[in-house]
């Protein structure tokens, strides 16, 4: 479970950005126009947004108990095989009662296309040691770009970078592991998250999992909030720690 929940917190929080070539977001009033959920067409993930060297951390809560953390950074843009690409690397560890009944520990770093927004690259693993006993799960993948492949990174960008109105309407197939995760997200409001002017994106996951996404609605585009209803209770991610480099 504490897997899980890791994994949800990336998808929305995670970063592969088209910085210079993404435009500026409209900060605040969406357009009276609001298209109906059911009318607007679907749409798919396109560039994707973060900033150069910021760095995020999270505290994951299931029933509204801790059961782990993760940080998520984004490095420098630069070029794979000549084309604009960024590295994006997410860690997290179990905690609360959960580190106290074991050590779960999770990473996963991604080359990302800045242009097209989809994975190039993804190195992930995963140990627990529970009574003693260890398991450890290591995997390397490499996808041409006209595979079109999302995995949790590149999809939280494309998420970013999505500049919507009320009511319209993205999809995106999410690999996770040897998993494909359907997503469809809505545009559903504008609201605070404490002090921070939100945009709320609700939708369904894996075809059956209601989820709620926050992300400010500045030019920073940060994940803030993250809610998950699943059969094992709520999962609820929140934004508790956002840092950006001196330079």
């Amino acid at each position: 479970m504490v897997r899980s929940g890791l994994a949800i917190v990336v998808v929305c929080a995670g970063c592969a950005a088209s910085l210079a070539k993404s435009p500026k977001p409209d900060a605040a009033v969406a357009s009276a126009a609001v298209v109906e959920a059911d009318e607007a067409p679907v749409e798919q993930l396109g560039g994707a947004y973060a900033v150069a060297g910021e760095v995020m951390e999270y505290e994951v809560q299931l029933r509204g108990i801790t059961v782990g953390r993760v940080q998520v950074a984004v490095g420098d843009p630069g070029e794979v095989d000549g084309r604009h690409a960024i590295i994006v690397r997410s860690r997290g560890a179990s905690a609360g009662v959960v580190a106290l009944l074991g050590e779960l520990s999770w990473e996963m770093t991604t080359t990302v296309d800045l242009d097209a927004g989809y994975a190039l690259t993804e190195d992930e693993e995963f140990t627990a040691i529970v009574a003693g006993k260890r398991k450890h799960e290591h995997t390397d993948r490499t996808w041409a770009r006209d595979e079109g492949h999302h995995n949790i990174h590149s999809a939280a960008g494309g998420l970013r970078g999505w500049r919507s109105q009320l009511g319209a309407r993205v999809a995106a197939d999410v690999h996770l592991g040897n998993a494909t995760i359907p997503v469809e997200l809505r545009d559903s409001d504008r609201e605070m998250v404490g002090d921070k002017p939100a945009v709320r994106y609700d939708g369904i996951a894996a075809d059956e999992l209601s989820v709620s996404i926050w992300i400010s609605d500045d030019v920073a585009r940060v994940p803030l909030r993250v809610h998950c209803g699943t059969k094992f209770g709520d999962i609820q991610i929140e934004l508790v720690g956002y840092e950006l480099p001196r330079n």
